[in-house]
């Protein structure tokens, strides 16, 4: 290997590096602030909470109903059977209304009794929920110490590399350069590659043997004929 390709393999050795720690850095800083599974179960809580103050609305008008029918029917029963009234068409239409009254209860009551049910099941499912929430909460707070210790560990490697990188530009010819930094970006990150066994390592694609001759043999770039990468031999 020339030196300068030497120069070009380094500065690729680097750039993966960077690559890597820096989609690494992405995730943790992603990790850091991602609120989406405690965005969701919250939308979820509040979504339920509303649904339950519905429900206890509900069940405080119709028991107040049932209240007010049972006053009703109270009323009805006290002249039935207290005595003031003799006309037996009064007590036979008194009769009837107390039993249509009650028929009216009995079907709020069924109603009320569908409600409570219904208030059970959502205040099982808030309860559910709140722990949930609380969980994720507390491995939140509990990773997120590590995580930011990662985080800086990762941006301070990243600067370091960086820093080398800079270094290693000098010595690398414009033109080398211009066409190494092209490659980088069309190329996945992947701008320079060994031959193995007589492929190369960017495309899997066996090289022609008049171009093997020439990455074992010459002082100057050579390039994969398929793939376009910068190729060399050990």
């Amino acid at each position: 290997m020339t030196l300068l390709l030497e120069e070009v393999y380094k500065l690729q050795v680097l750039d993966l590096d960077i690559l890597s720690s820096s989609k690494l850095l992405s995730d943790i800083k992603y990790k850091i602030s991602d609120k989406k599974e405690l965005d969701s179960l919250e939308e979820k809580l509040n979504i339920n909470s509303s649904n339950l103050k519905k429900l206890q609305v509900m069940k405080n008008n119709v028991e107040l109903d049932v209240a007010s029918i049972q006053e009703s029917v109270n009323l009805i029963s006290k002249k039935i059977y207290g005595g003031s009234i003799k006309n037996s068409k009064e007590l036979i239409a008194l009769d009837g209304e107390k039993n249509f009254l009650e028929e009216k209860i009995s079907d709020n009551e069924d109603k009320l009794l569908k409600i409570m049910m219904k208030i059970d099941s959502f205040e099982k499912l808030i309860n559910s929920l709140n722990k949930r929430i609380l969980e994720v909460n507390n491995k939140k707070q509990s990773d997120l110490p590590a995580l930011i210790d990662k985080e800086k560990i990762l941006v301070n490697k990243i600067n370091e590399l960086k820093s080398i990188r800079k270094e290693i530009l000098p010595n690398i010819r414009q033109d080398i350069l211009m066409m190494y930094e092209q490659l980088l970006k069309s190329k996945d990150g992947l701008a320079v590659v060994k031959v193995i066994r007589g492929k190369c390592e960017g495309c899997r694609i066996s090289i022609p043997s008049a171009d093997l001759q020439r990455v074992r043999n010459s002082s100057t770039i050579i390039r994969c004929s398929t793939c376009n990468r910068i190729i060399f031999s050990d």
